[in-house]
């Protein structure tokens, strides 16, 4: 016996059905990955346990050196940050591997901070440091003015060396009234 039915129901019932394999095989397929990613993952700590490097120290030993970028993450208002910070650049300036030094600071106040490296005008240093308050309040302070003291010393050590300052900041005005005004800078 011979069922009949019409052919658009069967094309119709084989597409639903193909659809829906297709689906399941994409959720399959998340699945494992997510699955295979949860069980073979590496917590944050001991990434960061495995790959961390002391700054510490007068030389901090950089088992890395193929890098073109390095971050340095920072606690505002800590004198401990600018003892890091300063042992890292003496690290890459003794192995002749810093060429830029980009500073959370706005592109008018990285200018001016070359200009003091390159001039040694502390009256200008003075300003600079008042000048960082205003982007973050903490970097106002006479560990600040001394961070940049060392550096353009580190930089005397090293004559045939030079580095160029880069601000990544954006210059920003804020009024009495609640409004705020972005002024980006392109260079």
């Amino acid at each position: 016996m011979e069922i009949c039915t019409p052919k658009g129901y069967i094309d119709r019932s084989y597409m639903a059905f193909k659809t829906r394999t297709k689906h399941m095989k994409i959720k399959l397929t998340f699945s494992l990955i997510l699955l295979t990613s949860i069980i073979f993952a590496q917590s944050k700590t001991d990434y960061l346990s495995q790959n961390r490097v002391d700054l510490r120290n007068e030389k901090p030993n950089l088992t890395e050196t193929d890098f073109k970028i390095i971050g340095f993450g920072a606690l505002h208002g800590s004198s401990k940050t600018y003892e890091a910070e300063l042992n890292l650049v003496k690290w890459l300036l003794g192995n002749d591997m810093l060429d830029y030094y980009i500073i959370e600071a706005n592109f008018s106040q990285a200018f001016f901070v070359q200009e003091y490296l390159e001039t040694g005008d502390e009256e200008l240093l003075k300003e600079l440091t008042y000048a960082f308050q205003t982007m973050v309040s903490q970097e106002g302070t006479i560990e600040t003015f001394n961070h940049w003291k060392n550096v353009r010393n580190l930089l005397r050590e090293y004559p045939e060396r030079s580095i160029k300052i880069i601000g990544c900041s954006r210059l920003l005005w804020k009024f009495r009234w609640n409004f705020q005004l972005d002024v980006y800078l392109l260079s």
